[in-house]
């Protein structure tokens, strides 16, 4: 049982973080979520996307008499599963395809080259901005 949650939005990330839900990174100015709790004396902290946490929400309210110890994580779920939720949540849901995924060294971080290509993207925004 928990002890204790705290959830707070984070509107724009100062630093990347890993998404505990996608396992994707939640890039630098980003909005995400940042989840506490305190289970069995045990103190966890985690950070999301707020529409990875969403769909895990969704899933997990429609089918919670099977959630009897705690939820797993979005990328646990099985893929008929996520399936049945890429009509309601098509961004969270498509972060799975790791297919697609960006440059990420093992420690969550996005890799210099991929800084770079999110600089230059950004920096093309604030031009087409002005």
């Amino acid at each position: 049982m928990s002890d204790f949650q705290s959830v707070v939005a984070v509107k724009l990330t100062r630093k990347p973080h890993r998404c505990s839900h996608c396992c994707r990174v939640i890039q630098v100015g980003e909005s995400a979520l940042n989840i506490a709790y305190r289970r069995d004396g045990e103190f966890h902290a985690y950070y999301v996307h707020p529409d990875c946490d969403e769909a895990l929400r969704d899933h997990c309210t429609t089918y919670s008499e099977f959630f009897t110890d705690g939820w797993p994580w979005l990328h646990e779920l099985e893929k008929e599963d996520l399936e049945a939720l890429r009509d309601r949540h098509p961004i969270a849901i498509s972060r799975l395809d790791r297919s697609a995924a960006p440059p990420v060294n093992r420690l969550g971080t996005v890799s210099a080259e991929q800084n770079a290509i999110n600089a230059r993207e950004r920096e093309q925004k604030r031009e087409e901005n002005q």
